[in-house]
């Protein structure tokens, strides 16, 4: 994902929750501003006009709801995206946080919920990773992958059905976390095109590209096809 250059104000009173969210974007183009309470993130939202602020809730002289409705009342800054970061878990907190935020992330915060969140307000681009999937296969595309057969069984037991369901589905967590099974999983059996696969798919579902998320499900038979095909050769 490649995101276009933006400010971003973190609003967090506690330094070493400051510094994972930092930690989670400092590698995109974006200027990273913090506030310690509720009244910084007021003045820095007025100065600075950010075009995003992840905004904590329980803060120290104004809490975060408060200098979120004061941000959103502002003609100057009503129409900054504030995304809440927030340890409440009440059905009720959550109810009266999303009246006024923009969104709402539960603490603790993954990397990958919050850039698919910030995916949804910031300008960005996702470059698609080109998977072959010529039926003719070569052997410098093949010749590293260690057991087709067994990989090839082992994804038609363990993989196809959730496959079936989430492309009926369509629930993106599911998707992601799909793509993470078969990253962690099947990594050491050295086939590419499946890792390729599988990363382009968590990118295209994290960053909400559902167009994109169903073609790249509609491949996986194909790879399916190739193994089963490439373990036939072998045991010619």
């Amino acid at each position: 994902v490649t995101f276009e250059k933006a400010t971003i104000l973190i609003a967090e009173d506690i330094k070493l929750n400051r510094d994972l969210l930092s930690s989670y974007i400092h590698d995109y183009d974006f200027n990273i501003i913090e506030a310690e309470n509720g009244k910084e993130a007021i003045d820095m939202a007025m100065q600075y006009l950010p075009q995003l602020i992840l905004m904590d809730m329980r803060m120290p002289v104004i809490n975060g709801l408060d200098s979120t409705k004061f941000i959103k009342s502002n003609k100057k800054t009503k129409h900054i995206p504030i995304i809440a970061v927030t340890a409440s878990s009440t059905q009720e907190a959550k109810t009266e946080i999303t009246k006024v935020c923009d969104d709402y992330l539960g603490k603790p915060v993954t990397s990958d919920e919050l850039i698919s969140t910030i995916c949804k307000y910031l300008k960005h681009k996702v470059e698609d990773i080109k998977i072959e999937t010529d039926s003719n296969l070569k052997a410098k595309e093949t010749k590293n992958i260690n057991n087709p057969d067994k990989l090839y069984n082992m994804l038609k037991k363990n993989v196809e059905p959730k496959w079936k369901t989430i492309s009926n589905t369509f629930i993106i967590n599911e998707i992601i976390t799909l793509a993470d099974y078969i990253s962690k999983n099947y990594k050491s059996y050295n086939y590419y095109k499946l890792a390729n696969w599988a990363s382009q798919l968590k990118t295209q579902a994290q960053t909400f590209n559902l167009n994109a998320v169903e073609k790249t499900l509609d491949i996986f038979p194909e790879l399916l096809e190739e193994l089963l095909t490439l373990s036939k050769s072998l045991k010619k």
